[in-house]
């Protein structure tokens, strides 16, 4: 996808310009959240992302944020002294716009 890597390619594009690859998106969004240490060192891995979506572009020179919303916290069945945390992350530009 050259319109991520390409100025001349993401204006010829239908975002008409560059635009940050979502992985790379999302890749920043979680450097945010490590560096901010939410829950302390007591984080012990991701089992996985159940849902994912692209809702509006990022761009060069947009300032992202992220918000975290705990969805749900239950003990682990294999491990008692642990529990499992469902957890929403939500990334917006420096406009407020989910993206």
């Amino acid at each position: 996808q050259p319109f991520h890597i390409d100025a001349d390619a993401g204006a010829a594009s239908h975002f008409g310009g560059l635009i940050a690859s979502g992985l790379h998106t999302l890749s920043l969004a979680s450097r945010l959240v490590q560096a901010a240490k939410p829950w302390g060192t007591n984080a012990m891995g991701s089992p996985g992302i159940e849902q994912l979506s692209w809702n509006r572009p990022v761009r060069p020179g947009d300032r992202i944020h992220v918000v975290i919303e705990i969805q749900a916290v239950q003990p682990s069945r294999s491990k008692p002294d642990r529990g499992v945390a469902s957890l929403q992350f939500e990334i917006f530009n420096q406009a407020d716009e989910l993206v």
